[in-house]
């Protein structure tokens, strides 16, 4: 084979090639591989993969030359330049050293603002443009790939004999370590010389480095040539991937799937309408699992949606699971997470069949509110008990406001589709994700309202909470209509003939709510 070896990791990947780092004759450097260049690419299990690359433009030649010196990345190199099977190979793992991590600047992300407010988002990550609207741009730094440093837990006590003060360790009865704290050595400072400090944990936590977690779906990612990008935030604390599988979505496939005429009947559009994918979370301030999430995206508004009837598809705790689990291996899972989605997108689109009321509309902002999505005005009277005035509600506000005017770019329906559970179904999803500014009202209009701006994870928890609970909703009322008709098919234009009257009667009856809630 002709072409240049390169050994590194992956860092990112798009849909047209992924970016790798690598040992150079000058040091660690990064480089985009375009797909095109491509003539190999293995997978080494050790973090790293090994590339054959064509490398047209000349960027790994010079300064830039890959840099294999080791016994067994020559043997790897030589593998892969005389075509030979890489299993005669033996991979041994590589020390990690930590001064050989880079750390890495935060991606730069071009936001701005249109005429009309719409807040626009320049993408460079598969769901930039949703993840960095609603106040979220500067939250985000991409220094992820740093070995966390355990220390274990010791404490200053005054030492009577000797009048000085003595450092100890914090042990148990058998004079073992009871915690440990984890730190992030990107953070060092002279204020903090440890670095950033992430938790306290018991001893047997397990600070799996983020580099373990997402290079394999990165590597799978560059193969397939999905768009995936990583980015950690609050100094490391917690990370996640985002990856865009549409590319490798035959759409076609669902309408001849068990979906049947539910995915074609609900007049799904198929390619072009979302994207859809799936994000991984880790932590190591034991917030959070890793934990895969089905996620997708409505093209028109960049509406953000967490899919599925359980937030988490897939989980691993902090301990000896995690330690010792295959990552190598998550393909499998993660085909699983995208076909829920697709299932779930289908039912999404099922919604344009479910009239809803102004007043039905205005009990379902109710129910939001009983569960945290959304807060009403705070009501104002005087000494006679009249009200004289309204603050505050800016969820509410916004939910109105996306009611009366549908086209709003942060909702985004066609006249068709308003007034349906879909059209409240993108109101939800809209005011969480962009969290756009209310100033409609006379009262706000030297001092919009803005809401208060949501993480990560509360954007995804909130999102999540949003699509079970009108999910829920609409399986109520298309099995209510199946019920009344004797049909056990749905038939979309006699479903929205009188879904009116049957989600009235789902949100009256209180315990059937709860059930499709909790």
């Amino acid at each position: 084979m002709t072409g240049t070896t390169v050994i590194g990791k992956i860092t990112e990947s798009g849909p047209n090639g992924f970016t790798i780092e690598y040992p150079s004759v000058s040091g660690i450097r990064t480089t985009t591989v375009p797909q095109g260049e491509l003539e190999r690419f293995e997978v080494l299990g050790d973090g790293r993969v090994a590339l054959m690359v064509k490398d047209s433009a000349g960027e790994l030649v010079g300064d830039g030359a890959p840099f294999i010196v080791t016994a067994n990345d020559i043997a790897i190199a030589g593998a892969l330049e005389h075509g030979e099977d890489m299993s005669t190979i033996t991979i041994e793992p590589q020390e990690e050293v930590q001064d050989e991590v880079p750390a890495f600047e935060a991606g730069e992300v071009e936001v701005s603002v249109s005429d009309n407010g719409e807040v626009l988002v320049a993408e460079v990550g598969p769901f930039d443009d949703m993840l960095y609207s609603g106040g979220r741009k500067n939250k985000a730094t991409a220094d992820w790939d740093f070995i966390p440093v355990e220390k274990m837990g010791h404490i200053v006590f005054d030492d009577v004999e000797s009048n000085m003060g003595r450092v100890a360790r914090i042990n148990n009865l058998d004079g073992k370590p009871v915690v440990k704290h984890v730190f992030n050595p990107n953070y060092k400072s002279e204020a903090r010389p440890a670095g950033a400090h992430l938790g306290t944990f018991s001893p047997s936590y397990y600070a799996m480095p983020y580099a373990k977690g997402f290079r394999p779906i990165l590597e799978l990612a560059a193969k397939n040539g999905w768009n995936a990008k990583v980015f950690a935030y609050e100094e490391g604390k917690k990370a996640r991937l985002d990856c865009d599988v549409s590319s490798s979505v035959n759409w076609d496939d669902y309408a001849n799937s068990h979906l049947g005429k539910k995915w074609t009947s609900h007049g799904f559009l198929k390619q072009g309408d979302y994207r859809i994918g799936f994000s991984v979370h880790n932590s190591l301030d034991g917030s959070s699992s890793y934990k895969v999430n089905a996620i997708a995206m409505r093209l028109r508004c960049t509406n953000g949606q967490v899919l599925g009837k359980q937030q988490t598809l897939f989980s691993l705790k902090h301990g000896q699971q995690m330690a010792d689990f295959d990552f190598g291996g998550l393909a499998s899972k993660i085909d699983a997470v995208i076909r829920e989605a697709m299932f779930e997108l289908a039912e999404v689109e099922a919604m344009k069949n479910i009239e809803v009321s102004a007043e039905t509309f205005e009990k379902l902002l109710t129910l939001c509110e009983k569960h945290d999505l959304i807060t009403k005005p705070r009501v104002h009277r005087d000494d006679n008990a009249n009200i004289t005035h309204l603050t505050g509600g800016h969820m509410w506000r916004v939910a109105m406001d996306g009611w009366t005017k549908p086209a709003n770019h942060w909702v985004r329906c066609d006249d068709d589709e308003k007034n349906t559970l879909y059209h409240v179904y993108n109101i939800m999803t809209g005011a969480i994700t962009h969290k756009p500014v209310y100033q409609d009202n006379d009262q706000y209009k030297n001092k919009p309202l803005e809401g208060k701006k949501l993480g990560f994870n509360q954007m995804d928890k909130r999102l999540h909470a949003a699509h079970k609970m009108l999910r829920g909703v609409s399986d109520r009322v298309q099995a209510a209509w199946m019920v009344d008709s004797g049909n056990g098919v749905i038939a979309p234009d006699n479903l929205r003939d009188t879904s009116s009257e049957l989600i009235e009667g789902v949100l009256a009856a209180t315990p059937m709510i709860s059930e499709v809630i909790y």
